[in-house]
């Protein structure tokens, strides 16, 4: 996977339908990680952002799903156990290129030609931290902010039997970028 980023210019990122927190997050995360390395992403959605989501940091990157063409190399899916999940968006998938899934779920079907699946993380959050540490990439508070919030609400608030020890030690390194945990809680 990190060699397909490297080598590719244009990414196309979509998570399923009505969007729970942790896939907003993962493909904001996954946004502003391609935006570092100087990629182009399109950030597409079947379903409209809702008003209660939009306090979330660089939440205008992911745009609603028109029947516009995109123009891309890579498409990236996350936090979604199969292809139909992320609904109208599966038209502008073009069969010829390459689709990356990158999920937690246990009924994740493989769908992707490459994928992570981690049914043992907590969240997509979870697989994405795991994925920048292993790519070298610097964190910075937005990224950071964001990988918190998925993971925080995959996990029910870390009560969930999905949180590790793992989870912990990740969150441990997120709260280093001194965000208000209960700003964001209360949001």
């Amino acid at each position: 996977i990190l060699k397909a980023i490297k080598k590719n210019q244009t990414f196309l990122l979509s998570a399923h339908v009505n969007p729970d927190i942790d896939a907003l997050t993962s493909q904001l995360a996954m946004a502003l990680y391609l935006k570092s390395l100087g990629k182009r992403v399109y950030a597409i959605n079947a379903s409209k952002v809702l008003m209660m989501h939009r306090f979330l940091p660089s939440i205008h990157l992911i745009k609603q799903f028109t029947d516009q063409k995109v123009n891309y190399d890579v498409a990236i899916i996350l936090d979604c156990g199969d292809l139909d999940r992320i609904d109208r968006v599966k038209k502008i998938i073009d069969k010829d290129k390459l689709l990356i899934n990158i999920d937690h779920h246990i009924t994740n079907d493989l769908f992707g030609d490459l994928n992570l699946v981690k049914p043992q993380a907590s969240s997509t959050g979870e697989v994405i931290f795991d994925l920048l540490k292993s790519a070298k990439a610097k964190l910075n508070k937005k990224t950071a902010t964001l990988l918190y919030l998925g993971i925080m609400t995959d996990t029910g608030s870390f009560r969930y039997d999905n949180t590790t020890s793992h989870t912990h030690h990740i969150v441990s390194e997120l709260l280093k970028f001194d965000f208000s945990v209960n700003d964001y809680y209360k949001k």
